[in-house]
């Protein structure tokens, strides 16, 4: 379905628009418990915002292609801290790449504590002491179809 003037489409993407969003980054936290940022992490998140392409920077600068933030938790503790403590992670991570990036990217906040934990409850994993970052970029190539 198309608008009067062509400039609202309903329907698939046309074949000129390609997904070139960079990997997702995936940083940890310790010890556990804390939403202290390992150094070597956020050496690898500033190496991560570093590598990305101009184009994409600009769209970040633009607020066109926003910066998704999940913060996560092991299951060590009780469901309300886990929580809480996944957002103190998300936030963490969100003001590093604020700093990173400036003030113009649209930065996406989620706090999903232990939900998708893979281990029973109670029980400490390194892998799930994370924020995962991705960036939702789009880029059109050549001319409207």
């Amino acid at each position: 379905m198309n608008s009067e003037r062509g400039w609202v489409r309903i329907g698939s993407l046309p074949s000129s628009c390609t997904r070139r969003a960079p990997l997702p980054c995936v940083v940890c936290f310790s010890p556990p418990g804390s939403d202290r940022l390992r150094e070597c992490d956020e050496r690898k998140l500033s190496n991560w915002i570093l590598t990305l392409s101009p184009d994409i920077r600009r769209s970040i600068d633009r607020g066109q292609s926003p910066i998704k933030v999940d913060g996560y938790s092991s299951t060590t503790a009780g469901l309300g801290f886990n929580r809480d403590l996944s957002r103190r992670r998300a936030t963490r991570v969100a003001t590093l790449l604020r700093d990173l990036l400036g003030p113009g990217g649209r930065i996406e906040q989620r706090a999903m504590g232990e939900i998708t934990a893979r281990t029973p409850d109670r029980m400490e994993n390194e892998r799930e002491r994370r924020v995962e970052i991705t960036i939702q970029y789009t880029k059109v190539i050549g001319g409207t179809e």
